[in-house]
């Protein structure tokens, strides 16, 4: 006599999540990552738009240190930063330049602390957002602020010396008069 028995296994709540979780990094401009207290990235969501802007491919990415992956200042501002938000428990901004696959590209990261522990880590949640654009328009603007206060000063000395020169002789017109 043969026998045999199986188990099933409910994973319908599982499989919601999933579809939710894809449905997300489809959608979002951001590059999302949970990251522990010691710098180790334990997830990464990236939507293919922006796979070009990882160093790895994001299953690559868990269990690497942020430090080891990064070059050293953008690592050790981002450390710094996520060391901040566990202390303040508050959620911390920074902007950093990485050289990536796409590219040189500026991003803003937005850091704020998970109120549960990862492997009994404490750990946050990690959004960058490519601002290469907006950093772009930024340098632009001052360029044109420095460009135009050249011009004013110019402007300013080229109309200072006939308006001296006009002082001058209203000067010697009341003395004459």
């Amino acid at each position: 006599q043969r026998g045999g028995f199986a188990i099933y296994i409910d994973v319908t709540e599982q499989k919601r999540r999933e579809r939710r979780l894809e449905a997300f990094t489809k959608t979002t401009p951001d590059i999302t990552f949970i990251v522990d207290e010691e710098g180790y990235t334990k997830e990464c969501f990236v939507g293919p738009d922006h796979e070009d802007h990882l160093y790895l491919p994001a299953e690559k990415l868990r269990n690497q240190q942020m430090q080891e992956l990064l070059p050293e200042d953008p690592g050790r501002q981002i450390l710094s930063t996520i060391q901040k938000t566990l202390e303040t428990g508050d959620v911390q901004t920074l902007e950093y330049e990485l050289n990536v696959p796409a590219g040189d590209r500026w991003f803003e990261a937005r850091i704020a602390p998970l109120q549960t522990r990862i492997d009994g880590k404490r750990a946050v949640v990690l959004t960058a957002r490519d601002v290469t654009e907006r950093q772009q328009r930024e340098e632009e603007l001052q360029r044109q602020n420095e460009r135009l206060e050249e011009f004013a000063s110019v402007v300013s000395h080229d109309l200072r010396n006939p308006l001296s020169v006009a002082n001058g002789f209203l000067e010697l017109a009341r003395e004459d008069g």
